[in-house]
């Protein structure tokens, strides 16, 4: 191996340049001229690799044919070297050099064009920079037309809509989700944690951490109803409902929902419940097949059950026998569609044993496509009352004394 590079730049028996014929030596402008040109060529064709290997490095997944990079940064460098040795045979005749160096250059402009020509189709399938920024345009206009048509839905939506970038912890508020809290823009919290403090009831905000960390977990879906503080100091009631959207890995990206305002619903189903428990009769939703929903203080008072009690039992079990047949057979015409409701007077056993008289008025609730969800029961104590037809010799039998609508 050290003979072979002793020998490879051996130059016994080549003159230099200068020295071959006469020509050199009576016009060495033109011997300069060749020199000159060979190495601000072979210069330039250093710098250009370098130029292009920086290139590659830097754009290394954005670029194409990036091996092809490679390969003709080596064909140049390889073609500079050929002008470097060209410059130098004027005084060191290194022409077994100056042949390898060529051989290499050869074999490397070779091996370049059997890996480009494949390669032409794919590079030809390329849009020209005009094509590009024409299709960018486009994108750019489909994209800002995009955004003014959602920005319009947003804000002419009724319900208030949010979206928080989890990566940067920025929230965006639409005109309606402002309106309903009497916010401006600039008073909203732009930061999860301050939006948690500022708006949340302090009673609901473990819930509603709670609840966000399980969504960006997977767990559960992002549905709940808190309480947010209007700028005027008062809480209102809402729904709130939201998504993550994820990257490949399952990351989370950011959150959008909406708000709806429940604070008039809530404020009726209290009035509701005021009324339900504060009636002078008894009052119960009671499922299809006959389990107690929910009842009011007043029934549990008829029968004597503390409301955990009677919730175990269903209405069959406390009706006396001779009376439960009637009413399943109103109660089934009812789930027909045969009667609207129907009223009876029937008996219940007290939890003490004892007969209790009542006067039951039932009407049915059903879903939008017609399905029962739930009786509602008015239950209302007659035993005394009964008690003094029964002395006077009027009180009617049970089975007869039910009358449908």
């Amino acid at each position: 191996m050290i003979e072979f590079f002793r020998r490879l730049f051996e130059t016994e028996g080549f003159p230099p340049r200068w020295n071959c014929g006469t020509a050199w030596s009576e016009t060495p402008a033109l011997g300069w001229l060749h020199i000159v040109s060979d190495l601000v060529i072979a210069t330039a064709y250093f710098a250009i690799p370098v130029l292009l290997g920086y290139l590659a490095i830097r754009k290394n997944k954005d670029m194409p044919f990036i091996p092809l990079y490679w390969l003709f940064a080596a064909f140049i460098l390889s073609c500079g070297t050929v002008h470097l040795v060209e410059a130098i045979l004027f005084w060191d005749p290194i022409y077994r050099f100056s042949g390898l160096v060529k051989v290499i250059t050869a074999v490397v402009s070779v091996t370049a064009v059997i890996v480009l020509a494949p390669s032409l189709p794919r590079m030809l399938a390329l849009p020209g920079l005009l094509a590009v920024k024409k299709q960018l345009n486009e994108e750019t206009d489909h994209r800002r037309e995009t955004e003014n048509r959602l920005r319009v839905i947003f804000q002419s939506a009724s319900d208030g809509l949010w979206e928080w970038n989890v990566a940067k912890d920025r929230l965006w508020y639409s005109d309606q989700f402002l309106r309903i809290l009497g916010l401006r823009e600039e008073e909203a919290p732009v930061m999860l944690e301050r939006f948690l403090t500022r708006l949340v009831h302090p009673e609901d905000i473990v819930a509603t951490r709670e609840m966000l960390e399980k969504h960006l977990k997977g767990d559960t879906p992002y549905d709940i109803e808190h309480r947010l503080r209007h700028k005027d100091g008062y809480y209102l009631w809402l729904h709130c409902t939201g998504r993550c959207v994820r990257d490949e890995e399952g990351k989370p990206l950011y959150m959008g929902g909406y708000i709806k305002d429940l604070t008039d619903k809530r404020q009726q189903e209290q009035r509701f419940q005021a009324v339900f428990e504060q009636a002078a009769v008894g009052i119960a939703r009671v499922s299809p097949s006959g389990d107690w929903l929910e009842v009011n203080q007043k029934i549990c008072d008829i029968v004597g059950y503390s409301r955990e009690e009677l919730m175990a039992l269903t209405f069959q079990e406390i009706t006396h026998p001779e009376d439960l047949d009637k009413d399943l057979k109103l109660y089934q015409q009812l789930k027909a569609g045969k009667i609207k409701n129907y009223s009876m007077r029937k008996r219940y056993y007290h939890k003490t044993g004892r007969i209790v008289w009542i006067n039951l008025t039932v009407s049915l609730v059903r879903n939008s496509e017609g399905v029962p969800l739930y009786a509602v029961s008015v239950v209302e104590d007659i035993t005394e009352k009964i008690q003094l037809e029964m002395l006077a010799g009027m009180a009617p039998e049970p089975n007869d004394s039910g009358f449908s609508v």
